[in-house]
């Protein structure tokens, strides 16, 4: 899992990759995240790490986001803090873009390099 300081304004990785970022906390004061995937070439899904959720333990830890690639492109994701009952400005906002990019492999395939034929 990566740090919250490592989900900046761009991530990028590869087709079947996936990335899990641990976010900002503020669960105590009733904070949930939310994201709003615009594009489609990645997924993206909140969840609590592996070991919650727990009274006490998830007010520590908070909410993650997990990235998966599933065709190359860009998307951008749209991510705010808020407490469900409250309106208006959220207490925190994130915008990061999203570059999905073929492996290696499949960008060989795709050229020609390496077939036998």
């Amino acid at each position: 899992m990566e740090r919250p300081e490592a989900l900046s304004a761009q991530v990028e990785f590869a087709v079947g990759d996936r990335k899990t970022f641990a976010l900002p906390n503020h669960a105590a004061g009733g904070y949930r995240w939310t994201v709003d995937v615009s594009g489609e070439s990645v997924t993206a899904s909140l969840a609590y790490p592996e070991t919650g959720p727990t009274p006490g333990l998830t007010d520590r830890l908070g909410q993650v986001l997990q990235l998966s690639g599933i065709r190359a492109g860009e998307a951008v994701l749209a991510l705010e803090e808020r407490r469900s009952w409250e309106q208006g400005t959220p207490a925190d906002a994130v915008m990061v873009r999203v570059v999905v990019r073929l492996r290696d492999s499949d960008q060989r395939e795709s050229s020609g390099v390496g077939r036998h034929g």
